[in-house]
């Protein structure tokens, strides 16, 4: 059952849930922003890298964006234990948040949307794949995923094709214990 197929109130409920969720995501982005400058103010470090479990990061957002996810019926495939990083959590947690509610939002409508997410280890780098089966992201979308991951000392980078959607591809730094 495509979304062009639900009744109105379903739609509408969509909608709904997934505005709410963005301006969860852009509050929060906004607030860790003036946590930083306060930060920077008092000649404190702006952010506070460590070892970071990505996976368990990610579980959460899938809980947070949980009826986002059911009310568009969207399958979302890890293709494995996703391995630990040298980064800030909070950081992490914004970047899951804005990259996966993207993918969501501009999933085909005629489709279900798929979600894939996937890593692989470069050069002292974990890069961190998330795909959907959709149309191209736009930029202005992906702004704060890019300054995000250029925060924490990674490369944010896309692709788009019309048979396989748009990719996003971010290198974060992988932590001792995922380089070996």
């Amino acid at each position: 059952m495509g979304f062009l197929s639900r009744n109105r109130s379903q739609q509408t409920f969509s909608v709904i849930m997934f505005l709410g969720t963005l301006l969860l995501c852009h509050g929060a982005f906004k607030c860790y922003k003036r946590i930083r400058k306060e930060r920077q103010r008092h000649n404190q470090p702006a952010y506070h890298p460590t070892q970071c479990d990505l996976h368990t990061h990610l579980l959460h957002v899938l809980d947070i964006l949980k009826s986002e996810i059911t009310s568009t019926q969207a399958e979302i495939l890890l293709s494995q234990t996703l391995p630990l990083v040298y980064a800030d959590p909070c950081l992490i947690h914004q970047l899951f948040l804005h990259m996966i509610s993207n993918a969501l939002k501009f999933g085909k409508q005629s489709k279900t949307p798929h979600i894939i997410l996937h890593t692989e280890r470069v050069d002292g780098y974990v890069r961190v794949f998330v795909q959907n089966n959709g149309n191209r992201i736009p930029a202005k979308c992906l702004a704060t995923c890019k300054e995000i991951v250029e925060q924490l000392g990674g490369h944010f980078s896309t692709i788009t094709s019309e048979t396989l959607g748009s990719i996003l591809m971010v290198d974060l730094l992988a932590s001792v214990e995922a380089a070996t």
